[in-house]
């Protein structure tokens, strides 16, 4: 969205003003706290603290763990909210990260930081932001990756030969990352979703946005999996759904996103149209943001639903086995009144009587 509205002068106020809302917001800037504390309020130092706080408050909970398992299953809750949040924030944050560490620019003997050209590169607040942009790729864009794949090849590799219980044990925290899977690509697929996002970050971030090269790069990462995706089809099938969501909407969101990067190219190049490009981009980005909105409402109501016919279900089984039950009580009460032998068969009228 970013690279969107800064590489064309044709946006409405209104479109430029909200993504600069979402922007702040998205990156962890909080303009109404940074003026105060401008140094507190960087994605690097945030990302940093929460990771931070995360372990130490893990390692304590470690030592005075109860054995219950309702604490056991917090436990595992925790480890999976943490993982999301570390692969959700992934991309903004290496964004920003690298942003900070791209080579200062030279304007007249003066060097500044390309993002923010009020930070002279003799400063200290620029020494700062170099030091804690170093701390952050190393614990965090190298880090996180490496971490990721080294659980995979130390836990998803012993899955197989486990009990159920550890199995269901190891599902519970670390299942996000291979489960929406299929089995063969259980193991990799995530890892690549993860160097996606760092490839974008790295074109964004290090790439001049008025640059044909950045809009290039940008496109062929998207255009590259959008067919893998169609390739592979990499995605569960949902369970009692004909349509394949998963598969479908990823490629589709991928074609679209490249496609806008393209137009908004040909607006920089070709003043003429850029309102007509800005308009077709925006129009059918909102219909694609449109279709996702319902295909999620679509997919929650059908959960509740499939949970509601469950629960019928397994009322009529109960239902069922209670009448079965109660068939074969009156049977053992009337065993008594049937012939010798406990023979049901068929009894003359002319000898009964």
């Amino acid at each position: 969205m970013d690279f969107m509205v800064s590489s064309a002068n044709g946006w409405p106020q209104k479109v430029v003003a909200a993504q600069n809302y979402l922007s702040s917001y998205w990156n962890l800037y909080f303009p109404s706290l940074s003026c105060d504390l401008p140094s507190l309020f960087t994605p690097v130092v945030v990302c940093m603290a929460i990771v931070g706080l995360y372990f130490v408050i893990l390692l304590t909970y470690n030592k005075v763990r109860p054995h219950e398992r309702r604490m056991e299953n917090a436990h595992f809750k925790c480890r999976q909210s943490a993982f999301f949040c570390l692969s959700f924030s992934y991309f903004p944050i290496v964004k920003q990260t690298l942003s900070i560490l791209r080579p200062c620019h030279n304007d007249r003997d003066v060097l500044y930081m390309p993002n923010s050209p009020w930070i002279e590169c003799t400063s200290n607040t620029y020494k700062t932001l170099t030091a804690l942009g170093v701390v952050s790729v190393v614990f965090y864009v190298i880090g996180f990756p490496l971490l990721l794949i080294s659980l995979l090849f130390l836990f998803f590799r012993k899955r197989k030969n486990m009990s159920p219980e550890d199995r269901q044990k190891l599902d519970a925290w670390l299942g996000p990352v291979y489960l929406p899977y299929k089995p063969k690509y259980q193991l990799y697929f995530e890892i690549f979703m993860l160097f996606r996002r760092l490839s974008l970050a790295i074109a964004l971030s290090m790439i001049s946005s008025s640059s044909t090269l950045q809009t290039f790069v940008v496109w062929l990462i998207l255009m590259v999996s959008a067919i893998i995706h169609l390739r592979l089809q990499p995605y569960n099938k949902l369970p009692n759904f004909q349509f394949d969501h998963n598969n479908v909407f990823e490629p589709l969101v991928l074609n679209v996103l490249s496609m806008s990067f393209m137009l908004l190219r040909f607006s920089a190049l070709d003043s003429s149209c850029t309102g007509t490009f800005i308009w077709v981009v925006m129009i059918v980005n909102m219909c694609v943001l449109l279709v996702l909105v319902g295909a999620i409402f679509h997919l929650l109501v059908f959960a509740g639903n499939a949970r509601d016919i469950g629960n019928l279900v397994t009322g009529n089984g109960e239902c069922n086995v209670s009448a079965r039950e109660d068939e074969n009580s009156n049977d053992e009460e009337r065993s008594h009144l049937l012939p010798v032998g406990d023979l049901r068969g068929y009894v003359p009228i002319d000898e009964g009587t």
